[in-house]
Formats: C-alpha cells, structure tokens, sequence
C-alpha cells in the first residue's frame, strides 16, 4: 500500500437513519475502488460491511465497520455505522473520531428523527456534514421537497452541488452545479458520461451555481472581494471556499446518488477526496474539562503495528477498544410478573409466560450480539491491529 502523507488522507463516518443505505453505499465505494469486483446487497446477505451471522439474520448493521478506499491519489479511511437507535451509541463513537460525516438520507422519507439526531451530535462536537439523496431511483421521490426538508432543519447552510433531471425508475442523470456539467449514467452505473447542460435544465443550473458562488465566497474576504468584482469564482476557488465553510460548518453540501445502482457515488468520492477537509485542518476536539484543546503534550512513541519489523510513530484516536466489559456487565434480575386475570389465575399465567417467551427472546438477541462482539475482539487481538491511519 502506498504510504499516504496527511494531506491525503480523509475520515469518514458514514451515518443516517435505519434503511437509508449507507451499507449498500459503502458497497458502491469498494466497488468503484477496485477493493471488490462485484456489489452485494444487504438483503442477500453478502455484503462486505454487514458480515456478522447477527447482522445477516436481521438485515440491517449492528456493529460500526472500518474500510477504507483508495481513490485519485486519497485515502479514505471510512465507518459504516448503524442506523438502528439502539445502536446510535457506535454512530455517536465514530462520528467523535471521525473529521466528516455523510449522512444518507432516504429520498422517498426524506428528513428522519434519526437523521435529525445524528445532526445534533455532529453539531455539539462541530463536524462537517455532507448530505446524500440515496435511493432516487426510488418510487415516490420529491427532490425539491427532500431539499426544502433539509433546509426547514438545519436552515440555509444546507446548499445542493446536484439536481436530478428526473427521479424514480427512470432516474440516470444529473446536473452538477459545481462543475456546471451534465454526468449520465448507463444501466450499470459506474463512471458517468460527461456532457454539457440540456438547455431545459440550464436556468435552473445558473440560478443554483450562483447560490452555490455565493456561499462559498462567504467563507473568505478574499473570495468575497473577488465575487464583488467579477461576480464570479472559478471552480477551484468555489472549492476552497466550500472547504472552509465545511471547516466552520457554515454550509453542509447536498448530493444526489442511488448506491443500488452505482449512479453518483463516483462524483460524489471526488468531493470527498478534493474538497472535504484534510485531517490537519479540522478543528481539534475539545478536552472535557476546562473545553481547552486536547493536544498530545510529548511526541509520539514508537508503536509496532502488524510486527513488520520496524517502529512506526502513530497517533490518533482510540476507536472502540475494548468491548469485553460489556459482555461482562452484570445485569439486575427482573422479578417473575404476577398477574391476575378476570375470570381467575389462568389468564394471568398465559400472559406471564407470553411476557416470559418475550424476555427470552430478548435476552438470547443480546446474548447473541454479545457473543459476536467477544469472537471478533478475540479475533483483533490475535491478528493485529491492522489500520493503516
């Protein structure tokens, strides 16, 4: 593997709500990568994020996974992170080690609690976020409506890069207001055509590019000195501005993608890897106590990672290390329910051994995920770590 300077390395937590697609997008991101050669799918039980026997039965993802992507010279080291809110507490850990997070949104349900809950986390640890429309090529979605959603939540930063040029089944282009380019995808998604804009779409791409100028001139007094005089930026001040206005969250992009179909994820990476801010230039966290920044007062020491034979400086931060306590966290003993029905005892019994069924049901469910987190700590610890941050 290459080794990647810290200028060319981004990380990401991919985040939303329970169905939104993040699994099947990450799919679609190893795929474009070149890491697997086909996209499985969630409901199939093969893909790469979601391979735990628990996460299979179920069909959607218990644990955070960590991937990573090699795309135009970047490294993208990435967490597919559940959408379940019982499990917001790993969606919560990666978006704190994290310096960007996408949250994919369903375009057919548009602005969900959990969307708005993941927001609120990323406000109150100041994280970039990014938007992403999945799943256009759904029945019954609203573009425009989605759009204003997102707005009516999290108020004007919110500013689209892309419009579809129509959504549902027929959904294969859109329009780029950022590179004010039209991309047009085949039946197999992958790499888009790129062509000028139809002259039907044209208006609404200038009306939207000048809202997109605007923003971004904002974030800079140079920019916006520029802006004054031309009325214009070129494309890579428009992205330097759009960095810095990530950098200070004051404007949160908004992409359009179907990582079923392999439409949108490419251009979509390219931002990642060009414009998302680097991993120097976040702010650093903040120390709990005093709110002072939490800086490592003494060089790094060396650390063997993979036992390759040589000392290597890292540091960074520790992401879910240890996850023994929790399988062995004594839990209180709930009393056997006494219930007592109309007519007698009997009905009372059926019900205190349905709500019994339920309990056991319950408590094999956490004693299976238990289990599943015991076997793959074991299995990191007799492997390795194996990050390349």
């Amino acid at each position: 593997m290459k080794v990647y300077k810290t200028n060319e390395i981004k990380n990401i937590s991919l985040l939303g709500s329970k169905g939104s697609g993040k699994t099947t997008l990450a799919e679609a991101m190893l795929y474009e990568c070149g890491v697997i050669n086909r996209c499985g799918t969630v409901e199939n039980g093969n893909t790469v994020c979601d391979y735990f026997p628990v996460e299979k039965e179920y069909g959607y993802s218990v644990f955070s996974t960590v991937f990573y992507a090699e795309f135009n010279n970047k490294k993208l080291n990435v967490i597919d992170c559940p959408g379940m809110d019982d499990f917001v507490g790993n969606a919560i850990t990666a978006l704190n080690v994290t310096d960007c997070g996408v949250i994919v949104v369903n375009s057919q349900y548009g602005v969900e609690v959990g969307t708005q809950n993941i927001y609120r986390t990323a406000s109150k640890i100041n994280k970039p976020i990014i938007f992403a429309l999945n799943k256009m090529d759904a029945e019954n979605v609203d573009y425009d409506n989605v759009v204003n959603q997102l707005k009516e939540a999290f108020g004007n930063k919110v500013i689209p890069i892309q419009f579809p040029t129509q959504t549902g089944a027929g959904f294969n282009s859109v329009v780029d207001v950022l590179i004010m380019k039209q991309l047009t995808w085949g039946p197999q998604g992958g790499a888009p055509t790129v062509s000028d804009i139809a002259p039907e779409y044209l208006d609404k791409a200038q009306e939207m590019n000048q809202a997109l100028v605007e923003m971004a001139a904002e974030n800079d007094e140079t920019l916006m000195d520029k802006f004054f005089e031309q009325g214009a930026l070129t494309e890579d001040e428009m992205r330097e501005g759009i960095r810095k206005g990530l950098i200070d969250r004051s404007i949160c992009p908004v992409f359009c993608v179907s990582a079923l179909k392999d439409m949108g994820v490419r251009r979509m990476m390219e931002f990642l890897g060009n414009v998302v801010p680097f991993v120097n230039e976040v702010p650093a966290p903040k120390n709990t106590a005093g709110g002072g920044e939490a800086r490592c007062q003494r060089p790094a020491q060396p650390l063997f990672l993979q036992d390759h034979g040589r000392a290597a400086h890292w540091r960074g931060f520790l992401f879910q290390s240890d996850v023994g306590h929790i399988a062995r966290r004594p839990r209180p003993q709930q009393p056997e329910p006494r219930l007592k029905g109309t007519h007698g005892t009997n009905i009372g019994r059926v019900r205190a051994n349905q709500d019994s069924c339920q309990r056991d049901r319950s408590r094999r469910h956490r004693r299976s995920c238990e289990t599943e987190r015991r076997a793959h700590w074991q299995h990191t610890e007799r492997q390795g770590c194996g990050l390349d941050i």
